[in-house]
C-alpha cells in the first residue's frame, strides 16, 4: 500500500514520484557524465543497461504477484510469507545479475564491466535515498515505536503504522496519529546519500577501482540486515528461522560481496608482489 497525500490541491503519490523525479536525476542526468569521465561509450551501455533494470524490477514484480496471488493457497504459510518484502532487494540484484550476463554476450571485457559498475554505484546510492524519501512520505515503510523524541516520526490516522498500532492495541481506536517511530527509511535515505558523495569522490579520484559496487552492496546490506533486527515496525516480512526473508537474501549478497573484495584485494596485492 502507497498511500497518497494531497499538496497545492493536487493529489500526490509520493513513491511514485519520488521513483520518477530520482530516475530522471540519477540515472538520466548523472550516469552519463560518470561513464564519461572514464571514456566510457555511455550511449552504447544505457540500452542493455535499461533492458536489465527493467527486467529485473518486471521479474520481480512478477514473482510477488504470482507468489501472492497464484501460490498462496498452494504455499505453505511460513513459505509463502517469507517471500514477502524481498522484492526490491530481489529486484536490484537481478537487474545487476542480467546487465552482467547481457554485456558479456556483447563481448564486454570483465574490467570494463568493473569500470561500468563504479560509474552506476554513486547514482545508485543516490537513486535509494530517493525512494526512501518516497517510502517515508508514503508511509509503507515505518519504524518500531519509540520514546518521544526530536527525531521520530509520526503519522496520521488511515497511515499504515496508525492502523498496525491500532490493530496491536498499542494506541486507542480514535487516536488521531500514530505512536512516535524510529525514522528508519530516512535514516537509511541519509546513509545512501553519504555513501553516494564517497563513491563519487572514489570514482572521480580513482580509489577503489573495481569494488566500488559490491562496496556499495556491503554497506547497504549491513544497514538493511541490521535496520530489520532493530528498527524496523512494517509487518508482513516472512521468517526464516530468527531472520526475515529480506534478511536471508541481504545476508547472502553481503557475504557474496565481502568474498569479492577479499578476491579484489588478494589480487592486486599478489599483482604488486
Amino acid at each position: 500500500m502507497h498511500p497518497e497525500s494531497s499538496l497545492f490541491g493536487l493529489t500526490i503519490n509520493w513513491y511514485l514520484w519520488t521513483r520518477i523525479i530520482g530516475t530522471i536525476l540519477c540515472v538520466v542526468i548523472l550516469l552519463p557524465i560518470l561513464l564519461r569521465w572514464r571514456g566510457i561509450p555511455w550511449r552504447e551501455q544505457i540500452r542493455p543497461l535499461a533492458w536489465s533494470v527493467t527486467l529485473g524490477w518486471i521479474g520481480a514484480a512478477l514473482g510477488a504477484n504470482v507468489i501472492e496471488h497464484g501460490l498462496s493457497a498452494f504455499l505453505p504459510p511460513r513459505l509463502f510469507h517469507l517471500t514477502v518484502g524481498s522484492e526490491g532487494v530481489a529486484g536490484f540484484t537481478v537487474a545487476i545479475v542480467c546487465f552482467w550476463q547481457i554485456s558479456r554476450m556483447r563481448g564486454v571485457e570483465p574490467q570494463q564491466l568493473r569500470d561500468l559498475g563504479d560509474a552506476i554505484t554513486p547514482p545508485s546510492a543516490f537513486l535509494i535515498a530517493f525512494f526512501k524519501i518516497g517510502c517515508l512520505l508514503a508511509g509503507c515503510c515505518y519504524g518500531r515505536p519509540t520514546q518521544d523524541a526530536w527525531w521520530a516520526v509520526v503519522y496520521p490516522t488511515g497511515s499504515n503504522a496508525h492502523a498496525l498500532q491500532t490493530k496491536m492495541g498499542l494506541i486507542p481506536l480514535g487516536a488521531l496519529s500514530s505512536l512516535p517511530v524510529f525514522p528508519v527509511e530516512y535514516m537509511e535515505s541519509i546513509l545512501m546519500s553519504v555513501y553516494g558523495v564517497f563513491a563519487l569522490v572514489a570514482y572521480r579520484k580513482g580509489w577503489l577501482r573495481g569494488v566500488l559496487m559490491h562496496l556499495g552492496f556491503v554497506v547497504y546490506t549491513l544497514w538493511r540486515f541490521f535496520s530489520e533486527q532493530w528498527f524496523r515496525g512494517d509487518s508482513g516480512r516472512g521468517e526464516l528461522g530468527p531472520i526475515t526473508g529480506t534478511q536471508a537474501l541481504t545476508l547472502s549478497i553481503f557475504l557474496y560481496c565481502f568474498a569479492m573484495i577479499v578476491r579484489s584485494w588478494a589480487a592486486g596485492r599478489s599483482a604488486r608482489a
